[in-house]
């Protein structure tokens, strides 16, 4: 396990985010690398001192993974360790006072009263190590939350001409390995890139072409202003209360560390997570949302601000050996339609190729998500049969056939036409369910779902603004024909 890896899964287990599968990979490393071992150890206990006093905001699951994961780091605490797992185990969903078991609690009030009766401390071995760790471990905690962010930031690669740093009063030309300042502007020409690392912190900033970044400090976390443009981060382990801060001209990221690229221009910013979470805020009216890996969100005027699977690709079914023409009665009445197509794809357009084959069916399902809000029409184009179905969200259930295939129109008439055919209201920063049924016979086939965009523009819907449905686990599993 690389020391990345590692320091994610062990501040996912302090965040209380770390999963089953993920608490037995990060105990296999822990069996054999005693120098985890002895640092989880420490964050483990220091963990434990914490939740004595905030019981009640940790899940019994949290505890449970907590104590599996130092069975392997503390391996004399194990029947101590069992013990506990199981009380917590067997009560999912409880606190950690209510976890425990009460006969264990009045044994141990009983042991209290005798102590005291006899004139006894009430303290044992345990409550000694205990206050001895939490001397050590107070100090650890200083050191992981409030201690100085890693790295300065510094250019290890510029391609192109045309990038150049504002200094001041000043502009340099920006050169490889160049030390960046509070207060730089980095501005990016046309046909060039730069990367930013943070010295052994394993942090890594892009900056694509046309983009201009300002450093606001690094003193309390870094604080970076993206002016307009791209770029793509892979944000190590920051401390929680110094985090990366990326603002926009209308939005703000906050990053504990993660992979990510924000997009930006003056009124538009676009999240995409590939690992982690960021909490993105739309600084005009500070609405919030968390965003997971594998989704995006928009901050734009009309837009709600809401995190999305994200796009690139639509999920696509196929049955072959099925002679006809006509899919409402040579395909849909089929007895593999629809649980058992021959097989599934992911195409990153909605658009069957010329020529793919002869005498099969398809469905193609996802959802729609708009670039703009306004008014889209709509084009299906298929040899032989095919029905475009569309839901005024992004529920299944509520689709709605909204075209049959067009073969014989002149395309320039029909994007020209006033007729409400195919024209549909849709809104940014929503998802609509789409699905498209396909039936081709022998000869010539093809399917094709265009559309003329509020701004002009006609084109095959591509994946850019699509996502793929995920079809149900028993749906998923089911044998190929």
């Amino acid at each position: 396990m690389t020391d990345a890896r590692y320091q994610e899964l062990l501040a996912r287990l302090l965040d209380q985010e770390l999963s089953a599968a993920e608490a037995d990979e990060l105990a296999a490393t822990l069996r054999t690398n005693p120098q985890r071992a002895a640092d989880i150890r420490q964050h483990l206990a220091l963990w434990d001192l914490y939740s004595q006093d905030h019981a009640a905001e940790r899940s019994a699951h949290a505890f449970e993974l907590a104590w599996r994961t130092r069975l392997a780091a503390e391996a004399d605490a194990a029947d101590f360790v069992a013990q506990t797992t199981r009380q917590f185990a067997n009560a999912p969903g409880a606190g950690a006072a209510q976890a425990c078991s009460p006969a264990f609690r009045r044994s141990a009030d009983i042991r209290r009263a005798d102590r005291l009766k006899a004139g006894l401390p009430t303290w044992n071995w345990r409550s000694a190590l205990a206050l001895a760790a939490s001397v050590v471990l107070l100090l650890g905690l200083g050191v992981w939350y409030f201690g100085p962010t890693i790295g300065e930031p510094v250019l290890v690669d510029v391609k192109g001409t045309g990038v150049s740093v504002e200094r001041g009063t000043e502009f340099v030309a920006a050169i490889r390995g160049m030390r960046l300042l509070p207060g730089d502007v980095l501005r990016i020409g046309t046909n060039a890139s730069v990367g930013l690392a943070f010295g052994a912190e394993q942090t890594r900033i892009d900056l694509e072409s046309e983009t201009e970044l300002k450093l606001i400090s690094f003193a309390s976390g870094k604080r970076l202003q993206l002016r307009s443009g791209k770029l793509e981060a892979a944000v190590a382990r920051q401390r929680l209360f110094r985090p990366m801060i990326v603002t926009t001209p209308n939005a703000q990221a906050r990053v504990l560390g993660t992979q990510f690229t924000l997009k930006a221009t003056t009124s538009r910013t676009e999240l995409r997570v590939d690992e982690g979470k960021v909490r993105l805020t739309d600084t005009r009216n500070g609405e919030a949302e968390p965003v997971p890996a594998g989704y995006y969100a928009v901050v734009a005027a009309a837009t709600k601000l809401a995190a999305l699977p994200q796009t690139g690709s639509i999920f696509r079914e196929y049955w072959t050996n099925l002679p006809g023409k006509r899919y409402d009665t040579d395909l849909t009445i089929h007895p593999a339609f629809p649980d058992h197509p021959n097989e599934r794809e992911w195409l990153n357009r909605l658009e069957t190729p010329n020529g793919w084959g002869d005498d099969y069916g398809a469905r193609w399902r996802g959802f729609l998500h708009p670039p703009g809000s306004g008014d889209y029409r709509m084009s299906l184009a298929a040899s032989d049969d095919a029905g475009l179905y569309l839901s005024p969200d992004d529920q299944p259930e509520n689709k709605v056939k909204v075209l049959m295939s067009r073969i014989n129109t002149v395309p320039q008439d029909y994007w020209q036409s006033e007729s409400p055919l195919g024209l549909f209201g849709l809104k940014a920063g929503h998802r609509y369910h789409i699905e498209v049924i396909h039936k081709a016979g022998k000869g010539p086939d093809h399917l094709s779902v265009t559309w003329k965009r509020p701004d002009g523009k006609i084109e095959i819907i591509p994946g850019e603004y699509l996502s793929p449905f995920k079809p149900k686990p028993k749906e998923a599993n089911r044998e190929k024909r």
